[in-house]
């Protein structure tokens, strides 16, 4: 990774409480957040040419990752997936009390070594910061419990909810906790992620969907293999760009 990348990441670092970071023993900030209830997932299995149009993409970015095949339910046999997830999450470390809404365009991969989810695109309402963009200024998403919308240069989405307590519950494999434990981004950067027994033993429901359209790399996907919520929070630790400093300078 870049020189400059590296560079950028100390100097943000080094504006952190001491005892949370410091250049001389690499000890790393770890900040919590929270994911509010009824964070979605929207899962499309990739048929061979969505497949090789993702990879392509991810190649572009010369991080090295693959795609991997995942069993997002149980009894299913692994498939190559892109997941839509959007959720509503506070943090100490945002800028308003608020919180913000974020749209993640994921899907599975590694990286010769570590297994998680990659971060194809993402759009959030509020400023972010990533390795690859830096600084990302906020975009156009709405997540209000019953209406998602969100679009930028690459990404398109519209769809309808309702929920109900009646809302049928749905067993989801453990793949999808473990791929939570690294968040990659494009450049093969990743955030390391610590989680709780609200992740481990949530409870996953299906809503009522309408009006779906979802657009990514000017593909359409139509018909998701599957959509289902978490009931309730679910509560998160994390360390920003955990790999940066052991990334040649290239």
């Amino acid at each position: 990774m870049r020189l400059w990348l590296k560079t950028v990441y100390k100097s943000l670092m080094l504006g952190m409480p001491y005892l949370t970071y410091n250049p001389f023993n690499r000890v790393k900030l770890i900040a919590p957040f929270t994911v509010l209830p009824k964070s979605m997932y929207i899962n499309y299995q990739l048929n061979p040419i969505q497949k090789e149009t993702i990879q392509d993409y991810m190649d572009s970015y010369e991080s090295g990752m693959t795609l991997l095949p995942v069993s997002l339910e149980h009894d299913e046999e692994p498939e190559y997936y892109l997941s839509v997830n959007i959720y509503n999450c506070t943090s100490p470390l945002f800028l308003n009390k608020d919180g913000m809404t974020r749209l993640e365009v994921n899907t599975y991969v590694t990286d010769g070594t570590n297994n998680g989810t990659l971060i194809l695109n993402y759009i959030s309402n509020a400023l972010s910061m990533d390795p690859v963009n830096i600084f990302k200024t906020s975009g156009d998403i709405i997540y209000n419990m019953t209406h998602i919308a969100g679009s930028n240069l690459k990404t398109n989405i519209e769809m309808i909810l309702q929920f109900d307590e009646s809302d049928k519950n749905i067993d989801i494999s453990t793949e999808l906790s473990k791929f939570t434990d690294n968040i990659f981004y494009k450049n093969g950067i990743y955030d390391k992620l610590y989680y709780d027994n609200s992740l481990i033993n949530a409870n996953f429901k299906v809503p009522s969907v309408s009006n779906l359209e979802f657009i990514f790399l000017e593909m359409v996907f139509l018909n998701p293999k599957s959509v289902f919520y978490f009931e309730e929070h679910i509560f998160f630790a994390g360390t920003m760009w955990s790999n940066v400093l052991r990334t040649r300078n290239n």
